[in-house]
């Protein structure tokens, strides 16, 4: 699971999590994305969250994440070959902390390859790899959950709209 992905599921249950927080009975939503090399694709997903508990389903994908916060335990199922692996949170950081320091000893190594290059090849990789090397602007993401002043009633509730960004750009708006 890539760490963008981590991330989102991680800024969407905050933003979930903060804005119903109060409802112990639940919530359940449906949403729509789009995407895909052309915008083509579809997705259709089914959330549900219940105080320290998430899940998300989509059945096109054959997909559906179980968060458990108070287990610290994370689900991720695969309806259609019938596969799930599961991970607690402190095991899932130690994956990505392993995983990302191995793609810094890859990079440093790459960067080391590239001082005998001609200037013009190395351009040309550097731009490629914009962001993605140590030192390098954007390599790192700063994600933030923030409220606004913008309030209404949902289903008899007062509401407040939270909004999550990464690097400035709007992910969600909850």
């Amino acid at each position: 699971m890539s760490r963008n992905v981590v991330r989102g599921i991680v800024g969407i249950c905050l933003a979930v999590g903060m804005v119903v927080a109060a409802y112990g009975q639940g919530v359940y939503w449906e949403t729509t994305r789009s995407g895909g090399g052309m915008g083509d694709r579809v997705v259709h997903e089914n959330m549900y969250y219940m105080p320290k508990k998430f899940k998300t389903e989509s059945v096109e994908e054959g997909q559906a994440m179980i968060l458990r916060l108070d287990k610290g335990l994370i689900s991720s199922i695969n309806t259609k070959d019938t596969t799930y692996w599961e991970s607690t949170f402190a095991g899932l950081d130690s994956m990505m902390k392993k995983g990302k320091s191995k793609m810094d000893a890859s990079m440093a190594k790459m960067q080391k390859e590239m001082e005998g290059m001609p200037e013009g090849q190395r351009k040309m990789i550097e731009q490629m790899m914009k962001g993605k090397m140590p030192g390098s602007a954007g390599g790192d993401s700063k994600i933030e959950v923030m409220k606004t002043d913008e309030t209404k009633n949902i289903s008899g509730y007062p509401s407040t709209k939270f909004v999550v960004t990464e690097n400035e750009n709007e992910l969600l708006a909850v």
